[in-house]
């Protein structure tokens, strides 16, 4: 099996902040190898089915269903039995998620695009997506023809009215008075703490230096990161460093000494206990399962 990389953005990207395409696909093959990019990525599947994998965690898509992959996710997918699958891929660029992030309950309900926690909804089936209202925004998006110069504002508009309609259906999944109230601009802020902390995981980052960095309090970014991510800095900093381990253990067979040095900890033992804390097993014996 082969590591996973990190994907680079492509011209798209960098430009409107949108990339769609269409991929099609044989039985029992890997669609997608292991990757992490920065974009939020929609999977709509239009034939077969597909099993994704998104930080260890595995899910089964079919024709009509919706894959929601946030961003700095290690994901890859696998093809089923059928001869023929296809799925369509949108990718939107966190700089675009951005330009919606004004009032505070938008910006909490918009870091569900952005950030994975245990309990986040990834999968909206073929009725799921029907009663959302998404169907006709995606049929429309993904056919979206607009000549130039005016391919661009179709694409946005088009990404838009997605990105609403899966707030909307994410807000109505949550129970009432859930929502929390954050500042405005802090969740861009905690969203910029993210993209440092998976991008420099492997530094000796603390609590301390990355609310420097932002321009918070450490006491005050402590809260708040909790708040809007679910769990503490040094949690959430672990848990990045463990997935990351998880991806190495399954995918190389370099020393699990070599291995947790790669991924960010000072000490094996500690990183045998962590490991051991979240699988239940050590890391020796998680490769060896998983090889069986």
């Amino acid at each position: 099996m082969e590591r996973y990389y990190t994907e680079k953005e492509n011209r798209a990207l960098k430009g409107v902040g949108i990339e769609v395409f269409y991929q099609t696909n044989g039985p029992r093959v890997v669609s997608a190898r292991a990757h992490i990019h920065s974009s939020t990525e929609l999977l709509w599947i239009e034939r077969g089915t597909y099993r994704i994998s998104l930080d260890g965690r595995a899910y089964d898509a079919k024709a009509g269903d919706l894959v929601l992959l946030r961003p700095f996710t290690i994901h890859h997918a696998t093809t089923g039995d059928e001869p023929e699958n296809a799925y369509h891929v949108i990718k939107i660029r966190s700089s675009f998620l951005q330009e919606f992030s004004t009032g505070e309950a938008f910006g909490e309900s918009l870091a569900e695009l952005t950030l994975c926690r245990d309990d986040s909804k990834v999968v909206w089936t073929a009725r799921e997506v029907e009663e959302a209202g998404l169907l006709p925004a995606l049929t429309d998006f993904v056919a979206e023809e607009t000549p130039r110069p005016f391919r661009e504002m179709g694409l946005r508009i088009g990404a838009g009215r997605l990105l609403l309609l899966l707030l909307r259906d994410l807000s109505a999944r949550r129970p009432a008075g859930e929502l929390p109230t954050t500042p405005p601009g802090s969740i861009l802020k905690i969203y910029s703490a993210l993209l440092l902390i998976n991008r420099r995981y492997v530094e000796d980052l603390t609590e301390e230096s990355c609310a420097a960095e932002i321009g918070f309090s450490r006491c005050y970014f402590s809260r708040l990161f909790r708040r809007v991510v679910g769990v503490g800095f040094k949690q959430y900093l672990t848990g990045t460093r463990l997935r990351r381990a998880e991806k190495e253990l399954l995918t190389t067979d370099r020393p699990v000494g070599e291995i947790a040095a790669a991924v960010g900890f000072n000490s094996v033992a500690y990183f045998i206990s962590c490991f051991r804390e979240k699988n239940k097993v050590s890391p020796t014996a998680y490769r060896r399962a998983a090889r069986a």
